[in-house]
């Protein structure tokens, strides 16, 4: 437990920790997110805003989301 190093936490948003993905987080003041978990950003084209709204639906996972999925899909199949 040394001060001068962050905390870090660790989130899974799985019912069961046996076989769950876990996401580090480090607290700090000032938190950038980083591109890996933000969803993807359509501007203009996203179907939420064109007219009529939704009529696509658009692929909004990240990249931490599409590895905890492949990751996943690991555990479900024991490899």
């Amino acid at each position: 437990q040394d001060p001068s190093f962050p905390c870090v936490h660790y989130f899974t948003g799985t019912p069961d920790p046996s076989r769950s993905i876990f996401k580090p987080f480090i607290f700090v003041d000032d938190v950038k997110l980083v591109p890996k978990v933000q969803s993807p950003s359509f501007g203009d084209d996203d179907p939420a805003k064109k007219i009529p709204r939704f009529q696509e639906k658009p692929d909004r996972r990240h990249e931490l989301y599409k590895a905890h999925e492949w990751a996943r899909s690991l555990l479900e199949n024991d490899q």
